[in-house]
C-alpha cells in the first residue's frame, strides 16, 4: 500500500513540474463537513486569483458555468450546486498550494482541527454580484459517487471564458461537451 501511494506521489510531482498552469492537487469528499478542494501553482510565478472561478454547476440542465459572460444560464440555480469566484486580490504564490474548504469555517476546523486557506461560504465571492451563487444546502457541495469540478478564468468582460483545471469522476452524465461552443 506504502508504495502504491508513494507512486502516485511521485507521478503527481512528475505532472505537476510540466504544468503551465494551476492544477487540482486534491479532492476530498467525505466526510460532508470536511469536503475541501486543494488548487496547487506549479509555475514560477505568483498567480492574481481575481478572475478565477470554481464551479461544480454542471448538471445536464442547459446551464453551464462557460455561458457566465452573459449573464445567464450559467449555473443551475440548486442549493447543492455552486460557482463562486476568488475574492479580488488573492494571490497564490509560486509552487504552493491553497485548501478550499466546501464548508464553512466550523464545518471544516471541527473535522480536521485546522484551518483551510478559503472557505466557500465565508470568502469566497458570488460569480455575479448580487445574486447568490454559493447554494444554500447544509449539506456537502460535492457528490461522492460522480460530480464535476471546474476552475475557469474569465476577464470580466470578454466573450468566452477559459478552462485552466476539469474534473470528472463517476460516469459522464456531468460532463460537458463544449464542441458546439
Amino acid at each position: 500500500m506504502h508504495v502504491s501511494l508513494g507512486l502516485l506521489f511521485l507521478f503527481s510531482g512528475l505532472v505537476f513540474a510540466q504544468a503551465d498552469h494551476l492544477v487540482f492537487s486534491e479532492v476530498v469528499l467525505t466526510p460532508s463537513d470536511g469536503e475541501y478542494v486543494e488548487i496547487t501553482n506549479p509555475t514560477e510565478n505568483d498567480i492574481d486569483m481575481s478572475g478565477y472561478y470554481l464551479t461544480d454547476a454542471t448538471d445536464g440542465s442547459g446551464n453551464a458555468y462557460y455561458n457566465l459572460p452573459t449573464v445567464s444560464g450559467y449555473w443551475s440555480g440548486s442549493g447543492f450546486d455552486f460557482i463562486c469566484r476568488f475574492p479580488n486580490n488573492y494571490s497564490l504564490p509560486a509552487g504552493t498550494s491553497i485548501k478550499i474548504s466546501l464548508r464553512d469555517s466550523d464545518s471544516y476546523q471541527g473535522t480536521y482541527g485546522e484551518s483551510a486557506d478559503l472557505y466557500l461560504d465565508n470568502d469566497m465571492l458570488d460569480a455575479v454580484e448580487g445574486s447568490s451563487t454559493i447554494g444554500a444546502a447544509p449539506t456537502g457541495k460535492l457528490e461522492n459517487d460522480y460530480e464535476s469540478l471546474i476552475l475557469f478564468y474569465w476577464d470580466g468582460s470578454s466573450a468566452v471564458v477559459k478552462d485552466i483545471d476539469y474534473l470528472l469522476w463517476g460516469d459522464n452524465s456531468f460532463a460537458i461537451d463544449k464542441s458546439d461552443v
